[in-house]
């Protein structure tokens, strides 16, 4: 998967603190003009054999559409729909989608880091305490 921003968001680059920060952006001097066709395919139990390409689908729809077919709750500010053309009768064509409680915005970029260097070094030691007790190093 390439990701290319919506033109109204931005992303931090600090994915090495824990953060997965996505935020809106009104203001972009230039947010890029590239154009990405995709393909999508799916098959297996429940998925329908269609007679024509589909059509009008988005990045955004598989999200939404895998959480359907997990039967998880969708928040409800989540982008995309569910691809319910893509199922077979029974199963999860049978069934509304659950829509479940927003995601909404990280309250701020600290609480985004999921505790801040302390939280990291704390991490960084479970790790190699299970490094060492699988012998990798002493």
């Amino acid at each position: 998967v390439i990701v290319v921003m919506d033109p109204d968001y931005g992303s931090s680059d600090r994915m090495s603190n824990y953060s997965s920060i996505v935020s809106q952006r009104p203001n972009i001097g230039d947010p890029g003009g590239h154009q990405l066709q995709g393909i999508f395919m799916c098959a297996g139990a429940g998925i329908a054999a269609p007679s024509d390409p589909y059509t009008g689908l988005s990045l955004e729809d598989i999200a939404p559409t895998v959480l359907h077919l997990l039967d998880v709750g969708i928040p409800s500010d989540m982008d995309g729909r569910v691809l319910s053309e893509i199922f077979a009768t029974g199963g999860p064509a049978d069934r509304d989608p659950v829509i479940s409680e927003a995601m909404t915005w990280w309250p701020d970029e600290e609480t985004a880091r999921a505790g801040g260097p302390d939280r990291v070094a704390a991490d960084e030691r479970a790790v190699r305490d299970r490094l060492r007790a699988l012998g990798y190093f002493e």
